[in-house]
Order: structure tokens, then C-alpha cells, then sequence
């Protein structure tokens, strides 16, 4: 077992000893694209957390199984940090750490996927 990283080539050698003892082998080379290039990643530039039924929360369009290794972080115009979430569950409602609802405005968001840094700007509107 291995470990892949998005964007590098990776070696496979398969190696084969007859019942004579005669080895041969024969080793192909191949392509790992980046991490984009496999998974389509949207993150909506505007929500209305108002529990109106549409647009409550933001989350991460994709149809790819995130997995554990998935976080974000939302940050006020001033730097300081309003949300964090650790693992597979990418949603923010529009509040804070204490539960209060933050106020109308740009956000900046950066989500994190294996290493990988996504960064961004939303909207929440009220």
C-alpha cells in the first residue's frame, strides 16, 4: 500500500519469478492530475441564512464523498474567526461560536481537503 499525492507521477513495477527462478519485471509510470482535476468544488458566493427554506446555509456543492479529512474556517472582514468545522460536515448557518447570528456581510472562508487549501469570499445576507 501507498500513498498518492495529487500531482505527482507514481511508478508500478510488477516483478514475476517463473518455477525456474527466471525474474523478469516491467514498470509503468504513471500520472496522478491534480486533486481539481478529479473533483468539481463550488462553494456558493451568497446565502440567506433567514430560515426561509432555501439558501439557509453554506455548504460545499459537490458530488464527491469529502470525507473526514475536510474542514473550514470562516473569518469576519476583521480576521477573526466566526466558524470552524472539522470533518465531513461543511455547513455553516450563519453564526457564531456563541450561537449568535452573524451580522449581514462579506465573510472569507478557507476550506481545507487533505492538505489542500480552497479560499474564498461568500456573502451572507439576512
Amino acid at each position: 500500500m501507498f500513498d498518492l499525492t495529487y500531482g505527482q507521477d507514481f511508478n508500478v513495477t510488477l516483478t514475476i519469478t517463473d518455477i525456474f527462478g527466471c525474474t523478469d519485471a516491467v514498470t509503468q509510470n504513471y500520472n496522478v492530475n491534480n486533486y481539481e482535476d478529479y473533483v468539481d468544488l463550488s462553494v456558493p458566493n451568497v446565502f440567506t441564512a433567514n430560515n426561509g427554506g432555501m439558501n439557509d446555509v453554506l455548504t460545499i456543492n459537490t458530488e464527491a464523498v469529502l470525507g473526514p479529512c475536510t474542514n473550514i474556517f470562516v473569518y469576519n472582514r476583521w480576521g477573526q474567526k466566526q466558524f470552524e468545522s472539522f470533518g465531513a460536515n461543511i455547513v455553516w448557518d450563519g453564526r457564531n461560536f456563541g450561537g449568535i447570528e452573524c451580522i449581514t456581510g462579506t465573510y472569507f472562508y478557507v476550506i481545507e481537503v487533505k492538505g489542500m487549501s480552497f479560499e474564498g469570499t461568500v456573502l451572507l445576507n439576512r
